[in-house]
């Protein structure tokens, strides 16, 4: 296929997301009649149908459906060009950023929603994921990486530390033995996950599974931890990240604060080199960088 009008392009980006001839034309500021036209013209060319019409309602066939993704990301690149030789600061299009599944529920999301309604031309597409996904491969602008192997072949910035705490709610403290030293942990219940399990101690060099060789809840979900936590079911060893908004608000304290684990390494925020950095992209990697830094201190 040559595209030969990219406002065909423009145009079924429009239907597709209103589902609907009258209301797409209306945003693209022409008539109906025109619009279907337009909708004939890059089916003809395409060679297939993009949707199925009826009097009352327009679905997307599943050809739509599989280019709508690249159709956007066409017509991102299309703002780029025309705000390089132009005096549009290309606030506008689309971001994709990725991280891990907990630091998307726990802050991130809060910190790319703010961003996006400050700019709402910005579309922001967040891959929380716990796998580390090629960012040329899917097209990711940002990623947030916990020590990444080849930081020289990225763009980035170190944001601080993947730190560790020991974390109760006031009321499990307020009805427990008091907490004074390492030793006095073993009067309690202290609950981390296996994947922590080698987690050593500052002050002992001891490892979370030789301190606590038994433990009496056990789960793969960090979140449950954190939850319990913050009902007062027990001592729950938790990335300081994940527990930071609940210390401010007081409903979770630090135990131990000068028992603090040794590090698990450094963050970053990375963009890679074989993508070009976009004006938008630039914008948000700065206030990612200022907005999460509190979280890795």
């Amino acid at each position: 296929m040559i595209l030969r009008d990219i406002n065909q392009i423009r145009s079924f980006i429009a239907i597709y997301q209103a589902r609907s001839l009258t209301v797409a034309a209306k945003k693209m500021g022409m008539s109906k009649a025109a619009m279907a036209k337009r909708l004939g013209l890059l089916e003809a060319e395409m060679g297939y149908s993009l949707f199925r019409r009826s009097t009352r309602k327009i679905v997307p066939t599943p050809e739509a459906d599989r280019i709508f993704l690249e159709a956007q990301r066409l017509i991102d690149h299309v703002h780029e060009f025309e705000a390089a030789f132009g005096k549009d600061d290309a606030m506008k299009g689309l971001i994709r950023v990725t991280c891990s599944i907990t630091m998307a529920q726990d802050f991130l999301a809060k910190v790319l929603a703010s961003f996006q309604a400050k700019y709402p031309e910005i579309t922001i597409e967040l891959l929380a994921t716990d796998s580390a996904l090629d960012m040329i491969e899917n097209n990711i602008d940002l990623a947030i990486r916990m020590n990444p192997a080849e930081v020289a072949n990225q763009l980035g910035r170190r944001i601080g530390q993947h730190k560790m705490v020991l974390v109760a709610s006031p009321e499990y403290l307020k009805k427990h033995k008091k907490i004074k030293s390492l030793e006095d942990l073993k009067n309690h219940s202290v609950q981390f996950i296996n994947h922590h399990s080698d987690l050593q101690f500052k002050t002992n060099k001891m490892k979370l599974k030789n301190f606590f060789p038994t433990r009496s809840f056990l789960t793969n979900d960090p979140g449950v931890l954190t939850k319990l936590s913050l009902e007062g079911m027990f001592i729950s060893v938790r990335p300081w990240w994940n527990v930071k908004d609940h210390v401010e608000n007081k409903k979770l304290e630090v135990v131990l604060k000068n028992e603090l684990f040794t590090s698990l390494g450094d963050v970053w925020i990375l963009s890679s080199v074989g993508k070009r950095q976009t004006h938008r992209v630039r914008i948000l990697f700065d206030e990612m960088v200022e907005q999460l830094a509190p979280y890795f201190a």
